[in-house]
């Protein structure tokens, strides 16, 4: 999750464990960040072919599921103003905060836990 990426982070550029305190924090001033300039931007548009083609296979029966990096809460707004939250049903969304233990790149074809 992304607390783990702050924690791998900092501690890569500070040298010190953060507070669970600080992380906290620091996650809660980015969702606040991002929802300031979705404030002052529009929704991204869907990509038509690809609503298309999933819509298609929605139609024929194949199941449809969505992982991503983002966060539930910018990601579902997206969904919804582009029209394609029907899509997927939620308990087939997965979001940066669902995932348990991330792995972090060093870039150099190495990760960490």
């Amino acid at each position: 999750p992304l607390s783990d990426i702050v924690r791998f982070l900092h501690m890569k550029q500070k040298g010190v464990q953060p507070t669970d305190e600080y992380i906290a924090s620091f996650l809660k001033a980015k969702l606040e960040a991002h929802e300031k300039i979705q404030a002052e931007r529009p929704h991204p548009p869907p990509i038509d072919c690809v609503v298309k083609l999933a819509r298609e296979f929605l139609s024929r029966g194949v199941p449809m599921a969505i992982a991503t990096s983002g966060l539930k809460e910018l990601v579902v707004p997206h969904l919804q103003h582009g029209g394609v939250l029907d899509l997927v049903s939620p308990e087939h969304m997965v979001f940066a905060s669902d995932v348990k233990q991330v792995a972090v790149s060093l870039g150099c074809g190495h990760a960490c836990n």
